[in-house]
């Protein structure tokens, strides 16, 4: 019972809502495998915020939220942990590639435990476009611009995460884990478009050879046909 996730309210809380709150989250951040990152309830004008410099690196949800239904519950406190965990690990918390792919691994892992609540969704059901809206800086680290670019971090982050999802590292890794492979992806596909870039420079002069060389076979063979003409009435004017 150590690794309850310690519960908080900017003022005292009674005990039987903090059980509650606890006993909802458990198994979420058993099946997860989440540290137990505290939770505060705290009066705000929206649902939850992570600060960066939060008392314990506790994460906030509004006061309201024991009001709320326990799947909105489970899915906001998901939100915020991943960007605990991503702080925890010094990354930035924008809501881009590398995130959304951890909190995609983060409600794979916890679709089980939330079907139980009732009304299943998949995963992908529970994120919405605001998880994933930011382009990533290591596109333009890497000088590409597709104009797809998240299309292509949304179909990554979905084949990435089920394999995470799948493996046997505990949450904290999974975050440290992402942006490396988001960043071997990228380089693949900048080396990719270079390759590609140099097909078609190759092309275009093999081409532009070809056009000239057919210039001058065109030249030597009105030339030839020329001299032929000549020859001919050479010929007819000496037998004449």
């Amino acid at each position: 019972m150590d690794n309850l996730i310690p519960v908080y309210e900017s003022r005292p809380i009674p005990a039987a809502n903090a059980a509650w709150l606890q006993k909802l989250l458990d198994p979420f951040r058993i099946a997860c495998r989440l540290p137990p990152i505290p939770l505060e309830l705290r009066p705000m004008a929206w649902d939850s915020l992570c600060c960066f410099d939060e008392v314990d690196s506790r994460v906030a949800l509004s006061n309201r939220a024991i009001f709320w239904d326990k799947k909105k519950i489970v899915i906001v406190y998901l939100h915020e942990v991943a960007h605990r965990l991503r702080d925890q690990q010094g990354l930035e918390v924008a809501h881009g590639v590398e995130f959304f792919t951890l909190l995609l691994s983060l409600q794979m892992r916890a679709h089980a435990a939330l079907a139980d609540l009732g009304g299943y969704r998949s995963p992908l059901n529970n994120l919405s476009y605001y998880d994933h809206q930011e382009v990533s800086p290591v596109w333009s680290d890497h000088g590409l611009k597709l104009g797809n670019e998240i299309s292509v971090q949304f179909e990554w982050a979905r084949e990435h995460a089920l394999n995470l999802a799948m493996s046997d590292m505990d949450a904290a890794s999974i975050a440290k884990a992402i942006p490396g492979l988001w960043v071997q992806h990228v380089k693949k596909l900048s080396l990719a478009k270079n390759e590609k870039g140099h097909e078609k420079q190759v092309a275009a002069k093999r081409i532009e050879e070809l056009e000239s060389s057919s210039w001058f076979y065109r030249r030597a063979f009105f030339a030839t046909l020329f001299l032929a003409w000549i020859g001919l009435g050479f010929a007819l004017a000496m037998n004449i």
